[in-house]
């Protein structure tokens, strides 16, 4: 059997890690089954780790033309630290992705223009919460782009609209009868009961 280069046992690492999406005891085991050198789960780790090391952190594409996407705008977070990131839905690809001090709408306008100014994309259309900061970032930078509301956070806030409308009805028909139960309780006799039930039957 043939005794594989450096070269082409990383090629097989990376293999197993990319296209057989295998974690490193996976990777070791099989390995260690071709008889490879280098395939101590630790080693294995290591080379995965100074290989990424030598991709760069933001890939630039050359084109000859700009072209339109729709983006995707979103924060999420470290401890309380924002993290402002937009993406292009279809590949997912990251369009910008920043590490900020706040969530204002400055800061959004900032994040925005850097991608538009700076690249040659052009944003169509934008999909994002209802954010304050945010939808003011968007309106003050994109003007005249189409903005619509993600689909989970309309869902959720038209349902706790009427999580809200229901639950007020529900507590004020609760309140009305522990109402009306004490006008019972508290009635002098029965027979005075009596002429109030009557006198509102007949009101019906």
């Amino acid at each position: 059997m043939k005794k594989l280069s450096k070269k082409e046992i990383f090629s097989k690492i990376l293999s197993y890690r990319f296209e057989g999406a295998s974690s490193l005891g996976a990777i070791s085991t099989m390995m260690k089954r071709e008889k490879l050198d280098y395939s101590g789960a630790s080693t294995i780790g290591r080379s995965l780790s100074a290989m990424g090391a030598l991709i760069p952190s933001i890939e630039s594409i050359p084109m000859d033309k700009s072209f339109q996407v729709t983006a995707l705008l979103d924060e999420i977070f470290i401890g309380s630290t924002p993290i402002l990131i937009m993406v292009e839905p279809k590949s997912t690809a990251i369009l910008n992705i920043q590490l900020a001090e706040d969530r204002s709408a400055k800061t959004w306008s900032k994040h925005i223009n850097y991608l538009t100014s700076n690249r040659d994309i052009e944003i169509n259309n934008t999909v994002s919460d209802q954010g304050t900061g945010l939808l003011t970032g968007i309106k003050d930078s994109l003007i005249g782009v189409h903005r619509q509301p993600d689909t989970f956070h309309a869902l959720s806030h038209r349902l706790g609209d009427f999580v809200r409308i229901f639950r007020a009805k529900a507590y004020g028909s609760i309140a009305s009868e522990y109402e009306r139960e004490e006008v019972c309780l508290s009635r002098i006799s029965q027979k005075v009961f009596d002429e109030k039930q009557s006198y509102t039957m007949r009101l019906v």
